[in-house]
């Protein structure tokens, strides 16, 4: 099993290690350890399924980043025995090179968080990351920079948050917020059609993925319980239609907020 644990913090306060990534191609392990060293979590890379059952009895992770096409025992079987046999309720996120239509759910059947999709980008794994990884450890080793005297203030997007993901990278700042920009607008056209046509169980996907884009720009306090409302709660019409109106509106002035950092950015 090749194993490479990165001791990058003092585990032995939690006893546990940050990410566990089961991955079996080489230049997806090295693209995904060059991110984990920038932000500084600790993490182990397994090749497969039988090794990633093998390490997870006997340690401790606080989230699972997990191959589908994974040789000998695929993803799917790997994250159903994790939580059927290993009973382990560790937040596991798939990683495809199949179109993520075509394979979110079986992922949730088989007891999978979230999925994303290959090639891997920075500002993907950062969603990830900072969805599910307990923000004083995302962040714990990134120092808060101060507010520059004059700089704007936005009543919507909280930057400072994105400051620190960034660690003062300002071209990362700039491809972030574009994205996020792109990115919230796809989704409440989304949303806005969904609702038309009551489909419910697409509503519920749409409202999944909108929580890694919502983390990013620091919209979490503002939009989580909506969000997990249409997610996780059986709603009707009226009620749908509400949770969406204020999703809405407050997406709307955070991309308005985030279009005018773009227009002042270096």
């Amino acid at each position: 099993m090749i194993s490479e644990n990165e001791k990058l913090k003092d585990d032995a306060q939690n006893n546990s290690i940050d990410i566990l990534l089961v991955e079996d191609n080489a230049i997806n392990q090295k693209l995904f350890s060059y991110y984990f060293k920038e932000y500084e979590v600790s993490y182990d890379v397994v090749n497969d399924g039988f090794e990633a059952i093998e390490i997870l009895r006997e340690k401790k992770y606080k989230l699972i980043l997990l191959d589908i096409e994974l040789p000998k025992k695929d993803g799917y079987n790997t994250a159903q025995e994790i939580r059927e046999i290993l009973n382990i309720d560790t937040p596991i996120v798939a990683i495809t090179s199949h179109n993520i239509d075509d394979v979110k759910e079986q992922c949730f059947e088989t007891g999978m968080n979230a999925c994303f999709a290959k090639p891997i980008s920075k500002t993907e794994l950062v969603g990830v990351l900072s969805q599910f990884l307990p923000q004083e450890i995302f962040c714990q080793s990134i120092k808060n920079e101060q507010k520059v005297k004059g700089e704007k203030e936005y009543q919507t997007i909280d930057f400072d948050y994105l400051k620190q993901i960034s660690m003062g990278d300002k071209i990362f700042e700039k491809k972030l917020t574009e994205q996020f920009c792109e990115k919230i607008s796809e989704n409440l056209n989304m949303l806005d059609e969904c609702l038309v046509k009551e489909d419910v169980a697409e509503l519920k996907f749409v409202a999944h993925q909108m929580h890694s884009t919502i983390f990013i720009m620091g919209l979490r306090s503002k939009l989580e319980s909506h969000l997990d409302a249409i997610e996780r709660n059986t709603l009707n019409y009226e009620q749908l239609k509400a949770r969406i109106g204020i999703i809405s509106l407050v997406c709307k002035k955070a991309r308005a907020e985030a279009r005018e950092f773009l227009a002042t950015a270096g």
